[in-house]
Formats: C-alpha cells, structure tokens, sequence
C-alpha cells in the first residue's frame, strides 16, 4: 500500500480532469480507477483519446491559473498581462514546473534562485522555455531574502519575469489552482530531509509529472523515465535530479545544480512533445489516483496497525507463557506473595 500520506482526489482534482474520468468510467463499466486504467491499457486507440482529452483538460485548468496569477489572487508576480504579451511570450505554450511548498530552506528555494543567477545556467532555462514557480508560505525572513533576490534578478534580467515566478501569496484557500493547473510538479530538499508528498500527489492527481531529488517518498512515487530506441518515453512518472558535492549551513548535502537544468530542459523538450507528455500523464495520474489517494493511505495504515496489534497479541502470550512457566517452579508460599 506503500507508507507515505496521500491526497484527497475529490478535493484536489480539478472538475475538467473529473469529468473525464467519470466520462470513461461510463463508457467502460469500470468502478475503481485502477479497473479503468486496466481497460484502458488494454485497448490503444480508447488510451490515445483518453490521454489527448486529459491533456486538453489540463489547459483549460492552466488557463484558470493564469487568470488568477494576472488578477493578483498569489500576490505581484512582478509582470502584467500586457507586459507578457509584449514580450512575445506565451505561457500557455510553455512549462509550467511548480515548486510552491512551505517556504523553508531545506526545502531548496533558494538554491533555484542561486542556479538563475548564473548566467550559463539562465540562458539554459530560456532557451528551454521553462517558467518555474517558486514561492508559498512564508515562515521567517528566509522567504524575504529570496523574494528579494528573485526582484533584484528581474532588474538584472528582465527576462527572468516570465522564466522565474515568485508565488507571495499562499494558503490553502488558493494552492489548488496551482495544483490543477502545474505541468511539472517540483520537490527538492537536502539529502535524507524530505517526507511529505502532499504538493507533487495534488499535482499528479491533475496529471502532473514529477521532477525531485531521491529523497523521501519519491522512491515509492517517481518512477525513472524510461525510453525507447527513438527517445520516445515507454515508462516512468518523472525525472530525478541527483545529489551533488554542495553542502548547505548546517552540512547537509544539496542537490546537483548541473543535474536540476538538465532535467528542466529535458521535461521542457518532452513537453513540447507531444506523445512523450501525454504518457507521462497517463502514467503519473495512474500511479497517484491508484497509490497516491486518501483512500489507498487508509488501507495501508490499517494494515500496519493491525500487523502492530498481531504482533502486541503475540507478544503478550509468549510473556503469559513466560510468567506461567516461572510461577511454576515456585513453593505454594512464594505463589501466594
């Protein structure tokens, strides 16, 4: 049942995305997620529609974001509408990779803003046509350092205002239009620090793939890409960005800044293409809507209690057999006391 916490689908996927589901599960007389992913697998051309419906669910769901990023609803995003649409770009046509989590270091913000300060690496991100957002709850003054540096990178590359987008404005009220609105879900952390999927499970439950460390529950979740001879992806939920030599304050080690780009521009290519991106939705709403749900988590937690409470059980009889076996070599006196 695997032994991470999962994700509430009624409350985290978006009513495009519901639609779909409740639409196929129809057609094909399924009753439980995994029964229609089953069917599904079973029939490519059924796969193919499924898959080409889901995708342009997602954009409707991303437009909405986009909507409520320009209504000011998580805060000044340091660029308007008629701004963005000076400047040519059109983020509708460009990946989303959403790392908008509880803003505290470990959690790796700032290692984003310190990989755009480098020039190099900036013009890589550009030239993949990534737009990534950082950002969430603020906690300290960590959160103010990097928004400002994140302002302070805008007047240095004016650029960056619609490559690198800082979320000031973040509760739960709203976290949900990220959620359904994300192409890439992101999750970094120091080495051996991260636990909690909650951000990348409400993402995949939206058919957001995932780009993270290999830390925490990502073993369990994030399953490598794997390609075929042509690059076309066959398997996988995601892309995992290696551990460098970087250490942080207190020691702990960082992840690989050469090792995130390469998998931003890796994503970014598979976005634009336009079979690699649609497998990865399908594989990574399977992996969340059959492992990463509430439902899934409840199973697995009431497995673990009860094999606790087996082995109470057992230990308990083996204790009585014990004392029993003890108080029998005793004197009739020394029973008695």
């Amino acid at each position: 049942f695997g032994n991470s916490e999962g994700s509430d689908i009624e409350r985290w996927q978006g009513k495009e995305i519901k639609g779909m589901f409740r639409k196929y599960m129809r057609e094909l007389s399924t009753d439980t997620y995994a029964d229609l992913f089953a069917a599904l697998e079973e029939n490519n051309i059924l796969k193919g529609m499924f898959i080409k419906e889901i995708v342009a669910a997602k954009r409707i769901q991303k437009q909405a974001f986009i909507d409520e990023l320009f209504k000011g609803t998580f805060g000044d995003i340091g660029i308007t509408k008629e701004e963005l649409e000076r400047e040519g770009a059109n983020w509708m046509e460009m990946p989303f990779l959403t790392s908008v989590r509880r803003f505290v270091d470990y959690k790796c913000p700032d290692l984003i803003v310190d990989i755009l300060y480098d020039p190099a690496f900036r013009e890589r991100i550009v030239k993949a046509g990534a737009v990534i957002f950082i950002g969430g709850r603020k906690f300290d003054m960590f959160f103010d350092i990097q928004h400002n540096r994140v302002k302070e990178l805008y007047r240095i590359d004016p650029r960056m205002r619609y490559h690198l987008v800082f979320i000031s404005n973040h509760n739960v009220a709203t976290s949900w239009l990220i959620q359904q609105a994300t192409d890439y879900g992101v999750m970094l952390s120091w080495q051996g620090k991260e636990a909690g999927p909650t951000s990348i499970t409400n993402a995949g439950q939206n058919g957001a793939p995932t780009l993270a460390t290999l830390d925490g529950v990502i073993p369990e979740r994030v399953k490598p890409i794997e390609r075929g001879a042509e690059g076309n992806i066959i398997k996988g939920t995601g892309y995992i960005v290696k551990y460098g030599s970087e250490r942080s304050w207190t020691g702990d080690i960082k992840p690989d800044r050469e090792s995130f780009v390469n998998k931003v521009e890796e994503a970014s290519e598979d976005y634009f293409n336009e079979n690699n991106y649609g497998i990865l939705v399908f594989n990574t709403l399977r992996m969340e809507m059959t492992q990463g749900d509430i439902d899934n988590q409840a199973k697995g937690l009431i497995k673990l209690w009860a094999e606790a409470l087996e082995k109470k059980e057992s230990n308990s009889k083996e204790i009585s057999a014990l004392i029993n076996n003890f108080v029998g070599t005793l004197s009739e006196e020394n029973k008695q006391k």
